[in-house]
Formats: structure tokens, C-alpha cells, sequence
């Protein structure tokens, strides 16, 4: 049997589709080295929003320890060397603020251009076209669900009354122009959805409006069940929220996993909406990737997995790629403030798939062709078939 020979494979011509982010602070001028890697933090800061600054007060330990983040010294590496600077955060942090002197617009572009990011999907709370969501990139947006049925619940006198307002108002918000509709429905009650009927929900309804917990759950589960069905029949994608990323997932954590939506999601009519699992249900991120096996409309994120967790981010992807289907995986960022995350996440992807790729390659495991075409479905392929937009509209 012939040695493998392992073949370099380079996929920096791939254009780069960045799945989640938040808006970008284009009139910041300038951060602090401490500043600079808060914005990596999705913890708890160690002092209260009194003792100082508001929230972004930390005290010099917990400024010491986010020097110390993966993520941060991965950020301190990659831009050191397209500076050319010394690779320490504050050598970083002050070329940087050189950069962006009247503001990270330009910057920003800069970087975009670089890492060819040609698209991406906004979670905003900004209103369709508010020029604080612009982007370098051809961009989406998500419509926030539960801000809205926070409102309308305080507004309406029935459940049927909600019912009809709150999905009358989806239908306008896909007419705005919004490619898909967010949800926080594990941290708010639980990813363990079951069909709740129109009679159970109007049981429970002035319950729910008074805060009783479990009628509340009632309520939005029927509310759930109804926006599935429009979303499908709109072919409008569902992005939930799922796993761990860093922040304590308002304390229901074990609520996440996206396994607890397995016996909900039998029911063939709701086979017909497609769901998007945000961030991969990391840690668990086997449990999202064997999701997209076993349900036909379920795709996966790995935003806030890139490039939060830089250093094992290979291993995961491969894991991933272990037993999802490759059409249906999703790659970005959960970035936010400031341009460099989604830059390191393009380069990451890229990288990691060429590494990947080579490996599994050399083993025989898969064809040159087979290990380009996985790389382009989830560098931007599967977005433009998720998001309907073909190569010639990116720009």
C-alpha cells in the first residue's frame, strides 16, 4: 500500500459569511489594553458596577487574568503580526488606536476586505436600516422575538388577542425585510418545548400576565408552536440559542442542550421550519452536530466557538464535521464593538479547514474535491443557500 502523501490545500480564496454578530462602535476612537480584552469577557466582572466605571470596572487581578484568556493572547498573536509590532497587548492596543483615530469605520473595511467577509447576519436590537447596524459586507438581520412578546403580553387581553398581534407582527418584520427570527426560548423557560393547545394557553393566560412561571411557560410554548409553523410555511429560519458562551445563561444552563428538543421536534409538523442551534450548544457541541443528523431541518452555529476558543478550535470543528452534515453547519462570531473578531474568525476557519482537510486527505478518509467543497459549504455556501442570496448578489 502506497505512503499518503499529505497535499497543502489553501482556501484563502474562499470568501468568508459570518453568521452571528452584533453591531460595531465605529465612533470609539481608542481602548485601553484593558478595555480592549473586556470585550472578550462573557463572564461575571469581579467588582459591582458601583465601585467604579459601571460595567466594565475590574479590578487589577481580573485585568491580569483576561491577559490571560486563550482568546486574547490568540487576538494579541495575529494582530502583533499584521502590525508588525510587538506581540503583548498593550503594544497592540496602541497601534491599533493609531488606526482608528476618527473612529473604526475605515478600519473596519480594512479588515473586511483583508479577510474577504462578504456577508453577515446581524442580532441587533436596532430597527431595520438604523445606520448603527451598517456593515462592510452585504448584511441580514434577526428579529428579536421575546422583547416584542414581552411587550405585546403587557398590551393584550387574551391570549388569542396575542396570538394574532404577535404573529401579525412576525409577518412584518419578514416583510422588512428580516431573514430570521431569535430566540432565547432555553434560557427564558427551557429548550424542552412541548405542543401546547390554543385552550391550555388561554387557560393559563392571566396567570402568565401576573408572572406565575409555569402559566408563563405555557403561554410561550404555544406562542413557540405557532411561529414554527408560520416560519416554515415563509421559509423563515428559527436562530435559538444554545449551550454556554461564558455568561451564566440566567442560571439555566442544563436548559440548553439542544437533545431536550428532540421529542418536540418528532412531530413531523415542525420538521418543515428550519432551526439554526446558536453557538453550537457549546460545550456540548457533539449534542447540536448530531441534531443536524437525526432532523432534516435542524442547522448548527459555531459563532462565539470562533474565535472564542482559538486554541482548541480545530478540534472542535473536526468533531463537528465527525457527524453532521456538512450542508447544514453554519460559521461566525458572536462578535461585537470592535472588527478584529470576525477577521480572526475568517483566518481561524480557513486554517483550520486547510488543516483539517490535509489530515483526513492524507488518511484517505476523504477526496481533494470532497475536502473542498465541505470548506466552501461552511465558509459561505450553506449561508447563501440558508439566506437565498447566490455568488454573483455577495457584493
Amino acid at each position: 500500500m502506497k505512503e499518503a502523501v499529505m497535499v497543502k490545500y489553501d482556501y484563502s480564496a474562499i470568501p468568508y459569511f459570518d453568521n452571528h454578530t452584533h453591531e460595531l462602535d465605529y465612533d470609539r476612537t481608542g481602548y485601553t489594553p484593558e478595555e480592549l480584552s473586556i470585550s472578550f469577557l462573557h463572564g461575571f466582572r469581579d467588582m459591582p458596577a458601583a465601585a467604579g466605571n459601571g460595567e466594565d470596572w475590574i479590578s487589577a487581578g481580573q485585568a491580569q487574568d483576561l491577559r490571560n484568556l486563550g482568546v486574547v493572547k490568540t487576538m494579541v498573536c495575529m494582530m502583533a503580526k499584521r502590525f508588525g509590532c510587538a506581540p503583548n497587548l498593550d503594544a497592540v492596543t496602541e497601534y491599533r488606536n493609531s488606526l482608528t483615530l476618527s473612529g473604526q469605520e475605515e478600519y473596519a473595511k480594512v479588515l473586511y476586505r483583508e479577510a474577504g467577509i462578504i456577508g453577515c447576519m446581524i442580532d441587533s436590537g436596532f430597527p431595520m436600516g438604523d445606520l448603527r447596524t451598517r456593515f462592510p459586507c452585504r448584511t441580514f438581520r434577526l428579529f428579536r422575538m421575546d422583547p416584542v412578546l414581552t411587550e405585546l403580553k403587557r398590551q393584550c387581553q387574551s391570549y388569542a388577542e396575542l396570538k394574532k398581534t404577535f404573529l401579525d407582527r412576525v409577518c412584518e418584520a419578514v416583510g422588512e425585510g428580516y431573514a430570521g427570527i431569535k430566540c432565547h426560548i432555553g434560557e427564558i423557560h427551557t429548550l424542552q418545548v412541548r405542543y401546547v393547545t390554543e385552550y391550555e394557553a388561554e387557560k393559563a393566560y392571566a396567570s402568565a400576565i401576573l408572572g406565575d412561571p409555569k402559566a408563563s411557560e405555557l403561554v410561550y410554548f404555544a406562542i413557540f408552536c405557532e411561529m414554527m409553523k408560520l416560519c416554515g410555511e415563509k421559509d423563515i429560519p428559527i436562530h435559538i440559542h444554545t449551550g454556554c458562551t461564558g455568561g451564566s445563561g440566567n442560571g439555566r444552563i442544563g436548559e440548553l442542550n439542544p437533545l431536550l428538543m428532540a421529542e418536540f421536534l418528532n412531530d413531523r409538523e415542525f420538521q418543515k421550519t428550519k432551526i439554526v442551534f446558536l453557538h453550537g450548544s457549546y460545550p456540548d457541541i457533539r449534542n447540536a452536530a448530531l441534531m443536524t443528523h437525526m432532523f432534516p431541518n435542524i442547522w448548527m452555529d459555531l459563532s462565539w466557538v470562533s474565535p472564542w476558543t482559538s486554541m482548541d478550535y480545530e478540534n472542535i470543528l473536526q468533531a463537528v464535521l465527525g457527524v453532521a452534515v456538512h450542508s447544514r453547519v453554519l460559521l461566525g462570531t458572536g462578535q461585537h464593538g470592535i472588527p478584529e473578531m470576525s477577521w480572526m474568525a475568517a483566518h481561524l476557519a480557513r486554517r483550520s479547514l486547510e488543516h483539517i482537510m490535509e489530515g483526513l486527505s492524507a488518511q484517505g478518509i476523504i477526496s481533494e474535491e470532497q475536502a473542498y467543497e465541505t470548506a466552501e459549504q461552511l465558509l459561505v455556501g450553506n449561508a447563501r443557500r440558508l439566506y437565498h442570496f447566490p455568488e454573483e448578489e455577495e457584493r
